[in-house]
């Protein structure tokens, strides 16, 4: 019987990488961090193709299933094998051609591959070969999801960049791409991270521009302030959509001339630092609502960095998940039930990477690292959300009821914690308020 990848109607071969407008390929997940081009037309594709890669998987069946791309559009169809082809987490019915959208799941065996229809390439040059971390080695984890924030990295480094924002939902991780821009733009300089909602409005402008002696009541010998304190440096200006209207206009002096004035001065100092904004709102939307003054907008444009939310990116998901590991240990692949990755990956995660770190925190509780197992991940999902049911279509559970793993987890921690509930729901990983309210809606199941 033949080893080989096995191919129908041609023997063409995948074209090389188009390096501006990207190329569709398959982005494995798990076990490892790859990426696999996609058949130009139709193949039928098994073990064989895998082992080629360096991935030996044998829940895949010799001759699994069939790729056919035509007109820009991917179609998979799983060949009757015996373990079965998923997307998006659903199996598929053998012998029927199904759509793979661009970000789709595809598992076939223990493998998780991320469908790209255009994968750039990355930032070694190559567009198959995973990234290292964004800023360095306590940076950003993004084999393959921060490409775009990369290449827009480097535009910035070859620019005159004074300003520069960054957009994301919370959780993403803005705070360690601020740093990583920092080191990439000023690198070995100092560093201030300021976060907006921390600093009083009286005091707004004596914490960053200073004040001279006498200022005001108790100034005392007078400060430099923290932009000063940090010429030549950065300063990140953390949720600069909370900052007050009325205090807007004290950051443009600092934005467009590079001047800061102290309170009780009226002699303008000049500074020389590269001032990151991060915000989680849309600042269009706040400056239709007149809540964000669009002249201090407009000081960022053309230095913007977009980071993707974790459910953009699921290839990641993995990657963001050893470098997380409650244990401080990596996952072991081979103790790894990759219908759990998979969960993982379905899962939406609102609070990005910060949520991602309490679901593993919580299924360590049921299955310690190395391991990581599908029950364990359903308990903390469910738990995690405060309902009934885990999400996704592989969860098992009756309506309205716990399911009996997420009872053992929760006992396991109050019990740990000699019913204390502030403690177990630190061993839980989540606030206490999520866990009384568990307890609430289903008092006799953790009794």
């Amino acid at each position: 019987m033949r080893r080989c990848m096995l191919t129908t109607e041609d023997h063409e071969q995948p074209r090389p990488p188009d390096e501006e407008q990207g190329t569709p390929a398959l982005v494995v997940a798990f076990p490892h961090s790859m990426a696999l081009l996609v058949p130009p037309s139709r193949r039928d594709l098994g073990r064989a193709w895998l082992e080629a890669a360096g991935l030996n998987d044998a829940k895949v069946s010799r001759t699994h299933l069939r790729f056919t791309r035509a007109g820009g559009v991917l179609q998979v169809e799983d060949l009757g094998s015996r373990h079965g082809t998923y997307l998006d987490g659903v199996r598929l019915p053998a012998n029927q051609p199904t759509r793979v959208n661009d970000g789709a799941i595809l598992r076939l065996g223990n493998t998780l591959m991320v469908y790209r229809e255009r994968l750039k390439r990355g930032t070694g040059g190559d567009p198959l070969a995973p990234d290292a971390r964004l800023g360095g080695p306590h940076g950003l984890v993004g084999p393959y999801g921060l490409r775009a924030v990369a290449q827009r990295l480097e535009h910035l480094k070859r620019q005159p960049t004074r300003n520069v924002l960054i957009s994301g939902s919370t959780g993403a991780g803005k705070e360690l791409l601020a740093r990583a821009v920092h080191d990439a733009l000023r690198p070995k300089q100092k560093y201030a991270p300021i976060n907006m909602t921390g600093i009083a409005a009286t005091m707004f402008e004596a914490q960053l521009f200073g004040y001279v002696p006498g200022a005001y009541s108790g100034a005392g010998k007078g400060s430099p302030g923290l932009v000063r304190e940090h010429q030549g440096g950065t300063v990140f200006l953390d949720e600069l959509g909370e900052l007050p209207l009325e205090l807007q206009p004290k950051l443009l002096r600092l934005l467009e001339n590079r001047e800061v004035l102290p309170v009780g001065s009226a002699q303008p100092v000049s500074v020389d630092v590269l001032i990151i904004a991060a915000t989680n709102q849309d600042l269009v939307k706040l400056q239709a609502e007149e809540k964000f003054r669009e002249d201090l907008y407009w000081r960022f444009s053309g230095s913007e960095l977009q980071l993707p939310s974790l459910s953009e990116r699921p290839e990641d998901v993995f990657a963001i998940a050893n470098a997380i590991s409650p244990a401080g240990q990596a996952y072991i692949p081979d103790d790894v039930e990759a219908p759990a990755v998979e969960a993982l990956m379905l899962h939406p995660f609102p609070g990005n990477v910060r949520e991602l770190a309490g679901v593993l925190k919580v299924a360590a509780q049921h299955d310690p690292p190395p391991g990581l197992t599908l029950r364990g991940v359903q308990a903390a999902l469910t738990l995690r959300s405060a309902t009934a049911a885990a999400p996704g279509p592989r969860a098992q559970s009756t309506p309205g009821r716990p399911t009996p793993v997420v009872v053992e987890t929760v006992k396991r921690a109050l019990a740990e914690a000699n019913g204390n509930q502030s403690q177990a729901a630190r061993l839980l990983g989540v606030d206490r308020g999520t866990l009384l309210r568990f307890i609430k809606k289903h008092p006799n199941a953790v009794k």
